[in-house]
């Protein structure tokens, strides 16, 4: 979407208010409008600290537009994680830190081409008695894929689908690369109609894992994250 598009006049009523609530894509219209709803509010409110404050924060989120706030058609978006994140190797979890890149394409307001990779690390222990070696598994992954996001006012949540590639290195028996399919879901609050913060759940497997055990998602994951998430939109 083009957020610098100019509406052109907006009709009013009597009392300032716009007698369309379609504004198109000018954020500034969008705004002020949003301004002028909690300064009448306020007014009328009495001057009762925790009951002022909850009513102006409800009204100023219902105020604001949900389609000027989010990213859409023909718009970047590049997001940083930064999380925990369980990986299955050797039949062992280890826990450990992650980190990701996610960089989405608007095809349209709700759909976008998203390109993906993480890195983690995770320390095991060594168990000589089943021949598994001490140190750290190192994993990361590459994927392309598809997001589809649902816009509601400021917060944002989302599912993403994608196919790619799993590498595990370090204190494994085996060394080695794996097709893998990933499943996601998460939800961003859009601090600005440029940038967000929220959260991200990651779910990787086989594709064939997920053929055979559809019921529980392809059983046990390759990896799975939580993250935090941070976006800028282009």
């Amino acid at each position: 979407m083009d957020r610098n598009k100019d509406p052109g006049t907006v009709l009013q009523t009597p009392d300032g208010w716009p007698r369309d609530w379609d504004l198109g894509y000018r954020p500034s219209s969008c705004l002020a409008y949003s301004g002028r709803a909690v300064t009448n509010v306020a007014a009328s409110l009495p001057r009762w600290g925790p009951l002022r404050f909850l009513v102006l924060a409800a009204v100023g989120g219902a105020a604001l537009p949900a389609r000027t706030m989010a990213a859409g058609e023909e718009e970047w978006q590049l997001s940083a994680r930064l999380g925990a994140a369980d990986f299955a190797v050797d039949g062992r979890t280890p826990w450990g830190g992650m980190g990701g890149l996610d960089l989405q394409y608007g095809f349209t307001d709700a759909v976008a081409a998203r390109v993906s990779t993480t890195v983690s690390y995770h320390p095991v222990d060594a168990q000589p008695d089943i021949a598994l070696p001490g140190g750290t598994v190192r994993g990361m992954s590459t994927l392309v894929g598809i997001t589809y996001t649902f816009d509601v006012l400021r917060l944002v949540p989302y599912a993403d689908l994608g196919v790619g590639f799993i590498n595990v290195a370090g204190a494994v028996t085996t060394s080695g690369s794996a097709l893998a399919t990933e499943l996601g879901v998460g939800a961003d609050y859009l601090l600005t109609t440029r940038w967000a913060v929220g959260g991200a759940l990651k779910y990787q497997f086989t594709p064939f894992e997920l053929i055979n055990f559809p019921g529980t998602f392809g059983g046990t994951p390759f990896l799975f994250s939580v993250a935090v998430r941070l976006s800028r939109i282009f």
